[in-house]
């Protein structure tokens, strides 16, 4: 079993001595198959809801021939038991949602955000979702992750719902109130004018963070600019990964920073007076973007930050997986909402379950997993998700974005289609749903160029499109 000792003794006195009884007695039940079978389960006795059913595992239920009955899964489980635990890791937005209310229906075990861990100590939830290491993310889990699944969501639909959990969560008053505030308002959307502000100042910086997010983990770790996708060191990797923050407007710094882009070489980020050597050492420019060539040399320095020996830049982190990083799955958030791939991209999640001894107990009979999908997705039994919101309208995108997002995408397919990821099997899937997203991209990308989708100011974004038509 794995130790908890990286959690405080604090957090773990948290849990009441009531509380322990109860799990210590389900853990129990859990271990002796006989008395199990004898007792039907184990049943709250505060809710009379049951934790564990006869088969040592909960709580959608497997009524025979297929059929099932979706129920929420427990809330806590003992810390006694030894669980193979996945770590779902995915770009801030919905998709992970939309990937870890199947393993909870499949299995009847929770998931735990990584703020979680921070905020109300440890947790023995075999599902662990996390952004790391985008900024909006923590690695806070310790040795706990046994293996990745990997869930990635079409770009453009990640950026409008990254912009909304931005909006949801303020941190404000505290940790478990702005979850509850999140799932009180997945049902809603933000403010249009509230995302053309976030949209105009922090998007063209996330689709660049996008690509260098999938590349973190197919790479096992390796340290990228998230910007530049150049190998860098832990230090520079720490500044973006934990970002200093600018505390007033004193403490903020513009600066002119490289990207991979080539049709927007530069990019303007305001950062912390405290972090403008880092950047400074990486080759940036003090100041605006203005009069830089596209062209332009990284400015002179020794550049430290940059890495030569890929092998010396791997994030510390992933040798605390037990396996590594790199995915053991690629699960598509897009195709599990829809209705025709929807059933067999659950297949996907309960196979990679099931594929281990540790975990295959918990899950619930193959015959029920299409049952499972209608109830969670298609009958919408399951947690509320972003799909809940009813969008008069989707938000507008100009072909100055829209051609950003695509060339991060096909940097991504390009690089990932080649060797050495050829023999690759996550590789190829990742290649093959990517490419799913570059088709709707360009259509979008036609559409406004030729003025079917007519933009109006408000939807123009980009420092060039901005000055020759707002001024």
């Amino acid at each position: 079993m794995k130790s908890s000792e990286v959690f405080t003794t604090k957090a773990k006195k948290a849990v009441t001595a009531g509380i322990v009884t109860l799990l210590a007695a389900v853990a129990i039940l859990v271990v002796d198959e006989e008395l199990n079978s004898l007792r039907g389960g184990f049943v709250d006795s505060r809710t009379g809801s049951r934790l564990l059913a006869k088969n040592g595992r909960g709580l959608s239920l497997d009524l025979g021939g297929g059929d099932c009955e979706y129920k929420e899964p427990m809330p806590v489980v003992p810390t006694e038991i030894d669980f193979h635990k996945t770590l779902l890791a995915g770009f801030p937005s919905g998709d992970k949602r939309m990937a870890y209310v199947q393993m909870e229906a499949l299995t009847g075990l929770p998931s735990k955000d990584d703020w979680d861990f921070v905020f109300n100590g440890y947790s023995n939830a075999p599902f662990i979702k996390t952004n790391y290491p985008h900024p909006s993310g923590t690695w806070s889990w310790g040795k706990e992750a046994d293996q990745v699944a990997l869930v990635v969501q079409y770009i453009r639909r990640s950026m409008v719902e990254y912009s909304d959990i931005s909006w949801y969560i303020s941190f404000e008053k505290s940790y478990n109130e702005d979850r509850k505030k999140v799932e009180e308002l997945y049902g809603t959307r933000n403010d249009f004018d509230k995302f053309y502000v976030w949209r105009d100042a922090h998007v063209l910086q996330e689709i660049y963070k996008y690509g260098w997010y999938i590349d973190f983990w197919m790479e096992n770790g390796l340290r990228r600019d998230p910007f530049s996708h150049q190998v860098i060191d832990a230090d520079y990797f720490e500044v973006w990964s934990k970002p200093e923050p600018i505390k007033s407007e004193r403490d903020k710094v513009t600066i002119c920073h490289r990207t991979s882009s080539k049709k927007n070489p530069w990019v303007e980020l305001e950062v912390s007076a405290s972090a403008v050597k880092a950047h400074m050492d990486h080759g940036d420019y003090y100041g605006t973007c203005d009069g830089i060539p596209d062209d332009a040399p990284v400015a002179e320095s020794d550049t430290p930050a940059l890495v030569h020996d890929h092998s010396a830049s791997y994030d510390s982190h992933c040798a605390e997986v037990s396996g590594t990083c790199k995915p053991v799955i690629v699960i598509s958030s897009d195709k599990l909402r829809d209705s025709k791939y929807g059933p067999a991209e659950t297949t996907l999640i309960g196979n990679i379950l099931k594929s281990n001894e540790k975990m295959a107990k918990w899950v619930i009979s193959n015959e029920t997993w299409s049952c499972i999908w209608d109830k969670v997705i298609a009958n919408n039994e399951g947690p509320m998700t972003f799909d809940d919101r009813n969008l008069a309208e989707d938000p507008n995108f100009s072909a100055f974005m829209l051609e950003e997002m695509e060339g991060e995408v096909t940097r991504l397919v390009d690089k990932y289609k080649a060797a050495p990821w050829t023999s690759d099997a996550n590789a190829q899937r990742l290649v093959s749903l990517l490419s799913e997203h570059l088709a709707l991209l360009t259509a979008e990308i036609a559409d406004v160029v030729s003025g079917r989708r007519v933009l109006s100011k408000k939807d123009i974004f980009g420092p060039r499109e901005r000055k020759a038509i707002l001024g």
